[in-house]
């Protein structure tokens, strides 16, 4: 296997990661900020019900956020998608999701949109979920392979991609 740089992948002198080139929250912002950008063109426009179910899905997006950073923390692996991963984490929140912080990204925007009323940035989720799966998720998941070979595939056999 090869990384991004058309580089031999040697898993025992990892020193650049999965390379992934964009981070993760911008293509999160930019999703958020076509939304927002199409709103001005075309409204559309929420009912208020929504507002307070976008609070809570934004509250339970951080907290599920947070949770993730402890567990790197105290594996003592970097959480940035371009750095190299020292292990795999599988437990806590990894239990249920190969992706946590994507999803609580995920959630993070869809609670976002409800709370600003505003049904376009709901609707460029669908976006998100695919720029983070071919520019991030994908990548990862390739090298998590070739660095952690069978105890990875094992892991991704067990565990969902998403929830």
């Amino acid at each position: 296997m090869t990384t991004h740089s058309d580089q031999p992948f040697d898993p025992d002198n990892d020193k650049r990661g999965p390379g992934v080139r964009v981070p993760p929250p911008v293509m999160v912002a930019g999703s958020v900020l076509l939304g927002m950008g199409l709103n001005l063109i075309v409204p559309l426009t929420l009912s208020t019900l929504v507002y307070w179910l976008g609070v809570f899905l934004m509250a339970v997006a951080l907290c599920l956020a947070l949770a993730c950073v402890w567990q790197f923390w105290r594996a003592k692996t970097h959480i940035e998608p371009w750095q190299p991963t020292r292990r795999i984490i599988i437990s806590g929140v990894y239990r249920f999701s190969r992706n946590p912080v994507y999803l609580a990204m995920f959630v993070f925007q869809i609670g976002l949109g409800l709370w600003l009323l505003n049904g376009w940035v709901v609707l460029c989720g669908s976006l998100t979920l695919r720029l983070l799966s071919h520019f991030a998720i994908r990548k990862e998941e390739a090298y998590l392979l070739a660095k952690f070979g069978d105890e990875y595939q094992r892991y991704a056999q067990q565990v969902r991609r998403w929830f």
